[in-house]
């Protein structure tokens, strides 16, 4: 996939990792529920 152009990172496993591209929100493992809410809240305002 890298080779077409989508930007990939690796991260170590199970740490919470949420990614924010404008109004797509999404986190990368269930470690990651807590960061990902605090994202969404932020973005609602």
């Amino acid at each position: 996939m890298a080779d077409l152009g989508a930007d990939y990172q690796e991260f170590a496993p199970f740490t919470a990792h949420v990614e924010v591209d404008r109004t797509l929100l999404t986190g990368q493992n269930p470690g990651s529920a807590v960061p990902l809410a605090r994202e969404l809240l932020t973005a609602l305002g």
